[in-house]
């Protein structure tokens, strides 16, 4: 019997052109998809009533799926709201976060544990339960950085706008919830509980993430690198786990002959559905799941249906069931890569060799979702494809299984546990060192920056014609479609050095500097300082700035390399970054001042990289000239020895200060009497220590750059530099109010754009 085959896919590509419509502002895509309608309808007879249907679903999709707005400043204030929690409490070491509805408006809460610790009151919160809450209530945080993390669109796309900061478990109140989804969470709850007390922290942490979707525990640098590589997919519970779980019941439900194959996957129907809340209830495991199901539905009641519509029927469901669903990256990952694979069936079927047909699942896959990775991540790595097929075996012929008999196993002797628990930790920590090692020696990535419309457009052409001239056997044309693929590809990522404008952007990383200089046509890269947040127990760097500032607006720009860091002197606001970025980016060289005290800074002390320069120094690199004007005698202390720099971008002469003071301003100007600049940046955030009206009617800058973090408590900048500034009619930029600042130049054209203005 051959399948039925509604065509509904063509109903889901009317829905998904909307939301891609609305962010890329046009409606090119749609005047496509109609043509393309058309097309079916002369030459391959699709019916009228498809289109009719295709044409008023964009229409409804129109109405009915939410727009994310970014809604205006929320003032914060200490309120008290009573609410129902709607979302399963989610647990981290440091804090405890859901979604409490409060007069149908979504909040999303956040307890910190530092505050106090009381388990009686923490336990009240459950899902379903009526509570009320006092806290601090405002707007989520905006990203201020190009490519930062942005969290207020991130919970914009569930349709939440406002963020309660719970104080303290004083001022919790709840009733408790009976309902059925609050018991099989607190069931989940229990077994990984039950996890944590029975395993060794790597087995639990694991067992916890790919049996029940809860990464907390998994190492941030394990999780880094599986983004890198595409392997993010393995840690979110999808149709690879489901899979396995579902092929292991059924074999011990059958094999061990507890009951029949008809029954057998009657209680894996019944099964699934239980299985989606405990393993986190994501679209992924929806997706999955509800596969399965249907899967065994149609089997039980001989109905044979294309795969294409049937994933088509679930995304329809879950998307008229929870519309904010289809901005979910595990949505668009889940669907985009099982889609592809569908519709790519005929090619694999003729593959008969089993590795080469993995690789072609790997490089679909991977070449499906590649525009969403680059749009989310900013990165791809062409090894990737390879590395998928030897990583996805193993999670699914040892890690998945083994991690399922260790479960099961807690209801066996203590000693079985802990063999199967070492052996399990043993090997599994030789593979991990193994993808570790290969990120440190096998890193080819490929830094393609912002795909806009039009060239997503080309890229998803270029892909399918090469796979539909795989899929006929035309060698020639699959080896011509693949070579412009491929070309494509390898153009996008070389934008940068056919882009005739530089760019000097004054990122916003809080109370510290960090400046990002990219001359045009890619001819180098260079940084001026590249500071840190500190933690107060070690007063060491950490890594969030790096992490969550530096490191994607550097993937996001397409950068691998920098010619160097110019480091003004040895306070971790300004240096602290620097060992994060050369542990993953090529660094050639670090300079530093004459008196720059490597002894006295704690990253950099076993650096083979540092550069001395002098004084009157010129270093010319590239095609530009970097003036060394400063310091001119060793002052012993760090911010009296900072690096002063001159240099001009375009027809725009720059002056970088470092935390210079007002001695030094003098000094300056004695000994540079014509010193001119169009652009300073303040020295030490706007401290009335710098910024001497001398300095300013001496050098005569038009614009004033200030990189200060927002209500810091050093109340930087002064109001008395602020006004010296204002007096002397000169633009300034600050990051607290504008974000990071971008400076664009070519030749005689230049300009200043703000990045909080410009969103």
């Amino acid at each position: 019997m051959y399948p039925f085959q509604f065509h509904f896919y063509i109903i889901v590509f009317a829905v998904v052109l909307v939301p891609i419509s609305i962010h890329f502002q046009t409606y090119i895509l749609i005047i496509i998809f109609i043509c393309w309608l058309v097309y079916l309808y002369v030459y391959r007879g699709l019916k009228i009533s498809i289109i009719l249907a295709s044409i008023c679903t964009i229409g409804i999709a129109y109405m009915y799926l939410p727009t994310i707005e970014h809604k205006e400043t929320i003032e914060k204030e200490n309120v008290t709201i009573q609410g129902e929690i709607i979302t399963k409490i989610e647990e981290t070491d440091k804090t405890i976060y859901f979604t409490v509805e409060v007069e149908d408006e979504k909040i999303y809460t956040t307890y910190f544990k530092e505050n106090d610790t009381s388990p009686h009151m923490i336990a009240q919160l459950q899902y379903g339960a009526i509570c009320q809450f006092e806290g601090e209530l405002g707007a989520p945080k905006q990203a201020t950085n190009p490519y930062e993390f942005d969290f207020s669109t991130y919970l914009a796309k569930q349709g939440i706008y406002k963020q309660l900061l719970v104080s303290s478990t004083e001022h919790f109140h709840c009733e408790t919830s009976s309902s059925f989804l609050q018991k099989l969470y607190e069931f989940r709850k229990n077994i990984m509980t039950k996890i944590e007390t029975n395993f060794s922290d790597v087995t639990s942490a694991w067992m916890k993430a790919l049996l029940f979707g809860n990464t907390a525990q998994i190492d941030e640098e394990i999780i880094d690198t599986f983004q890198r590589w595409g392997l993010s997919h393995i840690l979110a519970i999808s149709g690879l786990h489901v899979g396995i779980i579902t092929a292991l019941l059924y074999f011990v439900f059958v094999s061990m002959r507890i009951t029949t194959k008809e029954n057998a996957a009657l209680l894996i129907i019944c099964f699934l559905p239980m299985y989606i809340f405990l393993a986190g209830a994501e679209p992924s495991v929806w997706r999955a799941s509800l596969m399965v199901i249907v899967i065994l539905v149609m089997q039980r009641f001989s109905i044979n249906i294309f795969y294409a519509d049937l994933l088509s029927m679930i995304m329809l469901l879950l998307i008229i069931f929870h519309p904010y669903i289809i901005y979910h990256i595990g949505f668009q990952f889940s669907f985009a890569v099982t889609f592809s694979l569908i519709i790519s069936s005929q090619l694999l079927k003729h593959t008969k060799i089993r590795w080469v047909q993995a690789l072609q699942i790997s490089f679909i896959a991977q070449m499906a979702i590649l525009p969403l990775q680059i749009h989310y991540f900013s990165i791809f790595q062409p090894l990737s494809i390879i590395i998928n097929v030897i990583v996805i075996p193993y999670f699914t012929l040892f890690v998945m299984p083994l991690l399922f008999i260790q479960l099961i196993s807690i209801f066996l002797p203590n000693v079985i546990t802990s063999f199967i628990d070492t052996f399990f930790r043993f090997m599994h920590e030789k593979a991990l060192n193994l993808i570790a090692s290969l990120d440190t020696f096998g890193q080819f990535p490929l830094f393609i920056g912002n795909m806009n419309m039009f060239t997503v457009i080309l890229y998803y052409s270029f892909f399918v014609i090469f796979l539909i001239c795989l899929e006929r056997k035309t060698w020639k044309k699959s080896v011509m479609s693949g070579l412009l693929f491929c070309s494509f590809l390898i153009l996008l990522a070389l934008r940068p050095y056919y882009n005739p404008y530089g760019t000097v952007t004054m990122l916003n990383m809080g109370q510290g500097d960090a400046f990002v200089i990219e001359l045009p046509f890619r001819k180098g890269v260079y940084m001026i300082d590249a500071g840190a947040k500190f933690s107060f127990e070690n007063m060491e760097p950490t890594n969030s700035v790096y992490k969550n500032v530096i490191r994607p607006f550097l993937y996001g720009k397409g950068i691998q390399k920098i010619d160097a860091i110019f480091i003004s002197h040895e306070d971790l606001d300004h240096d602290g970054s620097v060992p994060f970025i050369m542990n993953q980016f090529h660094v050639k060289k670090i300079i530093v001042s004459e008196y720059f005290e490597i002894e006295n800074s704690s990253v950099l002390r076993e650096s083979d990289k540092i550069k001395r320069i002098k004084t009157g120094t010129t270093l010319e690199e590239n095609g530009m000239k970097w003036h060394i004007i400063g310091p001119f005698i060793d002052k012993d202390d760090a911010n009296e020895n900072s690096l002063n720099i001159v240099v001009t971008f375009g027809s725009t002469s720059w002056l970088f200060t470092g935390d210079m003071y007002v001695e030094n301003e003098a000094i300056l100007i004695e000994q540079y009497p014509n010193l001119q600049i169009d652009v300073l940046k303040i020295a030490h955030h706007g401290s009335k220590t710098s910024t001497s009206d001398a300095m300013l009617h001496h050098i005569q800058p038009t614009v004033a750059l200030i990189p200060v973090g927002e209500n810091n408590r050093y109340n930087h900048p002064s109001t008395e530099v602020i006004d010296r500034l204002e007096e002397h009619h000169i633009k300034i930029y600050r990051t607290d109010k504008d974000g990071a600042v971008e400076f664009h130049y070519k030749e005689d054209h230049a300009y200043f754009r703000a990045f909080k203005q410009t969103k």
